[in-house]
């Protein structure tokens, strides 16, 4: 007796979501680290300038250390309810 095995359909293949960041990445791109925070790049970049958020360059790359962005975060005020 055999079975068939039919091919998953395309739309229940989960697909990784855009916003998923690779978990073992050491630094984040402006680009990832703008998705990771759902802050704009203006604003990461204000925040490198001030000395908040601190950021590596490699040539003209900006990298963001990922313990560095969850600290620049975790320094942010906390919001008030009402």
């Amino acid at each position: 007796m055999s079975h068939t095995v039919a091919a998953p359909d395309a739309r229940s293949v989960a697909s990784p979501s855009p916003l998923a960041l690779p978990p073992d990445a050491l630094a984040l791109s402006i680009e990832d680290a703008v998705k990771a925070t759902s802050l704009c790049r203006k604003t990461l970049f204000s925040a490198m300038r001030k000395g908040e958020l601190k950021a590596r360059k490699y040539g003209r790359r900006t990298l963001i250390v990922r313990e560095d962005l969850k600290a620049f975060v975790d320094a942010l005020p906390v919001a008030r309810e009402g």
